[in-house]
């Protein structure tokens, strides 16, 4: 995140948190830059604004990255043999693909309940075994289908260099 942005999220928190004192030396614009350097603002600002909800308290940056790390947004496309729903977090992207919509309401309900990111992996294994013969077509964007193409590549060299120590194994 760029020095201006930090200083407009602390003076966001200025405002929030009338009659407390917000830091916002150069010092802690630095601090502040390193600890959310993989964050933008948007995700730092909408945490904030989560965490004002909760408490009257200022939040310090560890509760902000906690908050942050919890955090998700839905994305929904529908095709017209499929429905592909995303779920992203700040630094992953967790794909679901369902044949009917009365499915893809299932997960959509759960989601709702903001649950962890834990149970949405559980959700998505169960969801890649009912549908694994499909699983790359849920991967729609190159960076993604990228990423998909070398964990296979990754797991096949594995599988092959497992055969040829099991060969050497039993040549010897």
């Amino acid at each position: 995140m760029e020095k201006t942005e930090i200083l407009e999220i602390l003076n966001f928190m200025k405002i929030v948190y009338q009659g407390r004192k917000i830091d916002d030396s150069d010092e802690t614009i630095a601090t502040w830059q390193m600890m959310f350097d993989e964050y933008s603002k948007n995700e730092v600002l909408s945490s904030i604004k989560r965490l004002v909800k909760k408490s009257k308290y200022v939040p310090s940056i560890h509760e902000i990255l906690e908050e942050a790390e919890k955090s998700f947004t839905v994305e929904r496309m529908v095709r017209k043999d499929c429905i592909i729903i995303h779920v992203r977090f700040h630094d992953q992207l967790i794909p679901f693909k369902f044949k009917t919509k009365d499915e893809a309401m299932k997960l959509i309900e759960i989601l709702r309940g903001n649950p962890s990111k834990e149970d949405i992996m559980l959700c998505h294994e169960q969801n890649t075994r009912l549908y694994a013969p499909f699983a790359e077509a849920i991967y729609i964007n190159q960076s993604d289908r990228d990423e998909f193409e070398k964990r296979k590549r990754t797991e096949y060299f594995a599988m092959k260099l497992k055969e040829k120590e099991r060969e050497n194994e039993n040549g010897n």
